[in-house]
């Protein structure tokens, strides 16, 4: 089968694709994906950015654990203040409500973004479909 073979949803059932077919898919996907993505790239930069600052929280509890064990609580035990303790248990706190802020957010904004493209891309199914010439659909059948 050859590029130019290439119509319609009954060829794309096929199990045995060419790997010359599977590239020509998969680039094919990746133009679809990019115009997709592309008027939502700055939302997309700042969802990475949104889920990097959770990333950091999350992996700044550990760390704050091992501080308080480590350093808060001998200081308090030996009479030196509980102030560093009371420190690393604010930070951990203020760490867990930043995690769950930006969590919460990348959710929104990502969920968001799925949307946007998922109407974009029904968009164009219609505009296609409308496009096609009464004669094609009377010839196929739908569903």
């Amino acid at each position: 089968m050859t590029k130019a073979d290439w119509r319609g949803v009954a060829a794309e059932d096929i199990d045995n694709v060419t790997s010359s077919l599977g590239a020509f898919l998969r680039g094919r996907s990746k133009v679809l994906l990019i115009s997709l993505l592309k008027p939502h790239m700055r939302r997309v930069y700042a969802s990475i950015a949104v889920i990097s600052v959770y990333n950091f929280c999350a992996l700044a509890g550990p760390f704050l654990v091992k501080m308080a064990i480590d350093d808060g609580i001998p200081r308090m035990l030996d009479g030196r203040g509980s102030t560093r303790l009371l420190l690393i248990v604010t930070a951990f706190a203020l760490s867990g409500a930043l995690a769950g802020a930006a969590d919460y957010q990348f959710t929104k904004m990502t969920g968001s973004i799925g949307q946007k493209i998922l109407l974009e891309l029904r968009k164009r199914l219609f505009d296609h479909f409308q496009r096609l010439s009464l004669s094609f659909h009377e010839r196929y059948t739908s569903g």
